[in-house]
């Protein structure tokens, strides 16, 4: 969780890194292998001094439990990001249906 500052968030990919996102005050990386239990699949760097709280899988699961607004919260960023991903699949969907038809 940051409290304060800016992370940016990339992944490695053959051609090099691709920036993903830039988080700043009260946004939170992490939560996948947080909750997965699964290794990180994404590189977190800080672009300015930062504050961050780490939030642990206990720590999360006795937050969920007792503050459902923070379950809710979580939730709808969740929800947001995968809109999101949803979102850039069309977009790479339709590019390479029209680079198809070009052929």
């Amino acid at each position: 969780l940051i409290n304060s500052g800016e992370v940016k968030l990339s992944r490695k990919t053959p051609q090099g890194d691709v920036v993903l996102a830039s988080l700043g005050f009260g946004e939170f990386f992490g939560e996948m292998s947080v909750i997965t239990n699964q290794p990180r699949t994404v590189t977190a760097e800080t672009l300015t001094d930062c504050r961050l709280n780490v939030i642990t899988k206990d720590i999360l699961e006795t937050l969920v439990a007792g503050k459902p607004l923070v379950a809710l919260s979580i939730l709808k960023k969740l929800m947001f990001r995968l809109e999101h991903a949803y979102d850039l699949i069309e977009d790479l969907y339709v590019k390479h249906i029209k680079l198809d038809k070009e052929k």
